[in-house]
């Protein structure tokens, strides 16, 4: 399925998991988006629930000091990059009972963000996203292949 344009570029959002692997992975797809975002060729939604899910789950991946260097340095990169949009989840934390019953709780605050910032697709690597039809959810691979891309076979 091709991507409806939002304005003059594709506007996504970014589940934790791919920014970690996009972190973690100098080849893979995640890394792929990622570049794309930072070449300006599409928009990405991030939340500040997703930066400190990143710092959790990169502290549990990797030392504690090096860990803390590559959060610091991808938040630093992302608030500096105009294609990247972080949303405070406090903003839209007031419509969550809205779609509760599509995804788990962990994952709600994705969503939500998701939905009311009318994303095209939500780039996840969690199934869990797959069980709702509110918000078109790929795999980074994908979204790649769906762009006319060539991808990685290092993550899908």
């Amino acid at each position: 399925m091709k991507y409806e344009r939002r304005g003059s570029l594709r506007q996504v959002y970014l589940d934790t998991n791919v920014l970690v692997m996009g972190i973690l992975k100098k080849n893979s797809n995640s890394r792929i988006v990622l570049d794309m975002v930072n070449e300006r060729k599409i928009r990405a939604v991030i939340s500040d629930y997703s930066m400190e899910e990143l710092k959790a789950v990169l502290r549990r991946l990797l030392p504690k000091a090096d860990a803390d260097r590559r959060c610091y340095f991808f938040m630093k990169a992302v608030s500096l990059n105009p294609f990247f949009k972080i949303i405070n989840y406090a903003q839209h934390k007031s419509k969550k009972e809205k779609y509760e019953s599509l995804i788990v709780e962990k994952d709600l605050p994705h969503l939500v963000i998701a939905a009311e910032e009318k994303v095209e697709a939500i780039i996840a690597k969690d199934r869990h996203f797959t069980n709702q039809n509110l918000v078109k959810t790929v795999t980074p691979k994908q979204f790649l292949e769906d762009m006319g891309m060539r991808t990685s076979n290092s993550d899908l």
